[in-house]
């Protein structure tokens, strides 16, 4: 009898880790962790790179960094509506990739693309544009002539925000 009484408690005992590990391996697997809703609404931000050197822009008040929603926010996806919606009214020949393409670069596609992302900037930290050696506020006509003005900051943005992975909660 006390050999059956030593082999129940041996074999609770032994599920007890397994329970403990299983409960941990539960929570590192959680989906949750990957949602990208909370993140893509509140929006991330992006430290802008030099587009020479490759090495983030540093201020005296520190990196220069653009706030962006998320592709999974409504707000991103309102924008890209309305940016689709802009792309079939000004382009309306469009019937291939190469016509896309081509088209890509012109005037009107470029003007959309700033509205798009002006809509889906939310804010900065540490942007000196003008002469004046003054922080620039956040405003979104200040937004639009920044990306009209600094063409090369424009892929950075745009990637940034249409990757679904830069906005896991980390």
């Amino acid at each position: 009898m006390a050999t059956r009484k030593k082999a129940v408690r041996k074999t609770r005992a032994s599920k007890a880790p397994a329970k403990a590990l299983a409960k941990d391996l539960a929570a590192s697997y959680n989906l949750s962790d990957f949602d990208t809703l909370a993140a893509s609404t509140d929006g991330k931000d992006i430290v802008i790179s030099n587009p020479i050197t490759g090495k983030l822009f540093e201020t005296p008040t520190g990196p220069i960094t653009i706030r962006v929603i998320g592709p999974a926010s409504n707000q991103f996806k309102i924008a890209q509506d309305k940016f689709t919606k802009a792309m079939k009214r000004a382009l309306p020949n469009i019937s291939s990739i190469s016509d896309l393409m081509q088209a890509a670069d012109t005037i009107k596609t470029t003007e959309l693309s700033i509205e798009f992302l002006a809509d889906i900037i939310v804010g900065w930290e540490n942007v000196y544009f003008h002469n004046s050696g003054e922080m620039l506020e956040f405003s979104r006509e200040e937004c639009v002539d920044l990306l009209k003005a600094l063409d090369w900051i424009r892929p950075q943005i745009d990637a940034y925000a249409r990757d679904s992975l830069n906005f896991i909660k980390s």
